[in-house]
């Protein structure tokens, strides 16, 4: 003899198949969506939309109207500034903040000596100067022992990352004529996240080659 649930059994049954289907489909969706924001307990603006620094969405540049970097033959980089919440809470050291905005302004320098006479100030000669303005928006340092294996990898818990705005400016006037700002996250595959600062420094030296870029 068949034997038929009643159809309210039946209804339910339905239901919660359909219910359970909804739940798994939404599961990886939701997984995706987290990871791509960078995850739901990260507040920080800087890090939001964060998965690797390959599909960031590049820098951000503003360049004044009419701006003509032809009649300066020589630069001047100016003090390193840095965001007071930079380190986003992590321990950092006055001396190795220090260092990181020395190294900043190593590249920088090192970068507009392709094209420019560097000046150590906007005095030290009567043509017009170029001024480089930086401020290290964000430095947040890399986890070494969390990125040895790649299942520690995957969490991405040991990442460092960095932010900057960059402003180039006529040191005479202050006008500003270009700027950019960006932020950049540790690679995966990269071999920076096995040193506490080689994200934040490959940063620096990135961003120095975009400075001398958009002076042009």
């Amino acid at each position: 003899m068949l034997l038929v649930a009643p159809p309210r059994l039946q209804y339910g049954a339905r239901m919660h198949s359909r219910l359970l289907s909804i739940v798994l489909l939404a599961l990886p969706l939701a997984s995706l969506a987290a990871c791509r924001g960078g995850g739901a307990f990260n507040d920080d603006p800087y890090r939001q939309g964060m998965v690797e620094a390959a599909i960031d969405d590049g820098p951000k540049i503003t360049r004044a109207p009419g701006a003509d970097f032809s009649k300066y033959a020589r630069v001047v980089v100016e003090p390193i500034a840095l965001d007071p919440d930079a380190t986003q809470g992590d321990e950092v050291s006055e001396e190795q903040l220090g260092k990181l905005r020395g190294q900043f302004a190593t590249d920088l320098r090192a970068s507009f000596a392709k094209r420019f006479a560097v000046s150590s100030s906007a005095a030290a000669g009567s043509d017009p100067a170029l001024a480089v303005r930086a401020t290290i928006v964000r430095a947040v340092p890399n986890k070494p022992l969390r990125n040895v294996l790649p299942q520690t990898q995957m969490t991405r818990t040991g990442f460092g990352y960095a932010a900057v705005r960059v402003q180039l400016c006529d040191a005479a006037t202050g006008a500003e004529l270009a700027a950019f700002t960006e932020t950049r996250s540790t690679k995966r595959l990269g071999l920076e996240k096995l040193s506490e600062w080689g994200s934040v420094e490959k940063s620096f030296e990135v961003w120095a080659q975009q400075a001398l870029d958009i002076a042009k």
